[in-house]
């Protein structure tokens, strides 16, 4: 068990990146677990249960970690990376997902709403232009430099959780910056500050949780998330998104 500074089943070894064995048996049974039909917190629960650790910090697992390790190529094997899953088991838990969100995620928002043209190398800043041909599974996006020629497998499922989820952080962001205080909030505030200028200030921990309470109430209500996202707000307020070879995303804002 070690510190989470790398991806759970590796670790460095005279300065590269290793698989560490006794990590890596526990990706593959997530992988087969997801793959005979358990869901992201059975998983989670079933490697609470028996003790397993994710790592010193934080030893508990929940469904998100587990939904991170199933969507990430680099088990596969993607530069520094060693394999430890085949691309078979992969590609296979990329097709489940994908059947699983056709029912949250409209297919017009799946296909034809992605901002293509938006996609851009982490690289030389080029183009990423989808590719085809072959006979390739739905749930991976196969994407190519027009200028450095860098290619990046991407699952779909993957790219749409983090564009919506970065561009609604965004948007909950700006408006928390331009919340109106209310005038109960500024006369609490401004009673707080006689309150702490008094050497013994009674009542003055009760006076700044009021205040922090009406400074609240007039923000609330902007950080209930839409379930799917407005692709023309998207295209209004993103200049690009950048795409690494190891999968992340960055949304950048006009």
């Amino acid at each position: 068990m070690i510190n989470r500074k790398i991806l759970y089943g590796y670790h460095i070894c005279d300065g590269e990146i290793a698989v560490l064995e006794e990590e890596s048996m526990v990706v593959k049974q997530v992988f087969l677990l997801y793959i005979e039909g358990e869901s992201y917190q059975r998983i989670a629960d079933f490697l609470n249960a028996h003790h397993i650790p994710f790592d010193l910090e934080n030893q508990s697992w929940n469904k998100h970690k587990v939904k991170r390790m199933l969507e990430n190529p680099r088990y596969m094997g993607v530069r520094e990376y060693p394999r430890i899953i085949t691309d078979e088991n992969f590609y296979k838990v990329q097709e489940i997902i994908r059947r699983k969100n056709e029912n949250r995620i409209k297919r017009t928002e799946n296909e034809s709403n992605i901002p293509w043209r938006m996609l851009t190398c982490s690289e030389c800043s080029g183009h990423l232009k989808r590719t085809g041909g072959g006979n390739r599974p739905q749930g991976i996006l196969y994407l190519r430099c027009t200028s450095c020629d860098i290619s990046i497998k991407i699952p779909r499922a993957y790219l749409l959780r983090e564009l919506i989820e970065q561009v609604q952080t965004q948007e909950e962001y700006s408006k928390m910056k331009k919340y109106d205080i209310s005038a109960e909030a500024i006369c609490l505030e401004n009673a707080v500050n006689r309150s702490l200028e008094q050497i013994a200030a009674e009542g003055s921990i009760d006076l700044i949780l009021e205040g922090i309470s009406a400074r609240y109430a007039c923000c609330r209500g902007t950080i209930n998330r839409p379930r799917e996202m407005d692709w023309k707000h998207f295209r209004q307020t993103v200049s690009h998104v950048i795409i690494t070879s190891e999968n992340q995303v960055r949304v950048i804002f006009k």
